[in-house]
Order: structure tokens, then C-alpha cells, then sequence
């Protein structure tokens, strides 16, 4: 809340108001944005159960013909689920995409999952 004065008090000063409650609270913007990223990280980035079979699919190398095999889904499907995919994480293309999803371990065993495509 501004100081009458028309100063502002900092993150750290509006926190001790609330006593008990401080030591929970982030300390600094760069502290929530880390939280922030932390969650999104541990919700898998809003991606549904789908896209994520899909993407540990793409993970392992397979195509989208064989993907669509394993998830008895069509292949338009898949190329809808991976547009989603790659819209909600903000890739590019595939590699990124793989990269992306390893980098953050989004799937619990990248591409080891034991079947040829």
C-alpha cells in the first residue's frame, strides 16, 4: 500500500505486517517468479493426460502413424495434439520440443520405453 507521501514501501515491509505469515511468503518478484515456474513445471504446464502420452511418444521417436496406432487415435489427432503441444510450452518445431520436454522432465523415462517404431 502507498505511503501517504506517495512513496511505496517494498515487497520485503508489507510482508512483516503480517507476522507468522512472513516466513512463507517470497521475499523478492524474482522468488515468485521462480514459484511460478516451479508450479507450471509440477502441472505440466497445462498440458492434458493426452498431450502428454503424445509427447512421450514424440519423445521416444516415433511418428505420428504410430503414435496414432498405439492411442487408437486418427493422425489428425495427433497433429491437433501436437499444434496444442507445441502452442501451451512455446517450441517451435519437434526438436525443441523434445528438448524442451527432457530439459523440464515432463515424461518420467524419455524414450526408453522399450517398443520399435
Amino acid at each position: 500500500m502507498p505511503k501517504p507521501n506517495g512513496g511505496s514501501e517494498s515487497l520485503d515491509s508489507e510482508q512483516s505486517v503480517a507476522k507468522g505469515v512472513r516466513a512463507s511468503l517470497p521475499r523478492s518478484w524474482e522468488e515468485i517468479s521462480h514459484l511460478t515456474e516451479r508450479k507450471a513445471v509440477r502441472d505440466g504446464f497445462g498440458l492434458t493426460r493426452c498431450e502428454l502420452e503424445v509427447l512421450s511418444k514424440l519423445v521416444g521417436g516415433c511418428p505420428n502413424k504410430s503414435i496414432a496406432a498405439d492411442l487408437a487415435i486418427s493422425r489428425k489427432d495427433i497433429r491437433r495434439h501436437i499444434a496444442n503441444i507445441l502452442n501451451k510450452l512455446g517450441v517451435s518445431n519437434r526438436l525443441e520440443l523434445v528438448l524442451f520436454a527432457i530439459y523440464h522432465q515432463l515424461i518420467d523415462r524419455p524414450g526408453f520405453d522399450g517398443e520399435s517404431h
